[in-house]
């Protein structure tokens, strides 16, 4: 994982998180996904991986049922949208056509992966 940003660089480092096999960070992480009137909260492994051609960190929400919950579950780095607490939280924000302006505050549990879904991470790469 070659994450530029400083602020994914502290984050990951503060936290100790790890790098599997594939350069990706993958962690657990309550996710709490805020918009005007909404309020969801769910438990969600989460992958930063840095693109090789561009060099731009993206961060990943894997929890199955996102899509279903109308939760955004992709997010390229842009410093304006995203903030770290240290020790705290990492805060992405942003604005979609379901919800306007919404804010996902991710609060690590485990710094690790399961290995299912490190397994199932690996799959995907190779296909």
């Amino acid at each position: 994982m070659k994450a530029s940003q400083s602020l994914l660089v502290n984050f990951i480092n503060d936290f100790q998180l790890e790098v599997s096999g594939d350069e990706a960070i993958c962690f657990d992480a309550a996710v709490e996904f805020r918009a005007k009137g909404i309020y969801r909260k769910l438990h969600s492994e989460v992958q930063i991986i840095t693109l090789q051609n561009t060099g731009v960190s993206v961060v990943y929400l894997l929890h199955p049922d996102i899509n279903k919950l109308n939760i955004p579950d992709t997010f390229p780095f842009d410093p304006l949208h995203f903030v770290y607490l240290k020790h705290s939280a990492l805060i992405i924000t942003g604005e979609n056509i379901d919800y306007g302006e919404f804010s996902i505050r991710l609060l690590l549990i485990d710094n690790s992966c399961s290995e299912h879904t490190i397994a199932e991470l690996k799959a995907k790469k190779l296909n």
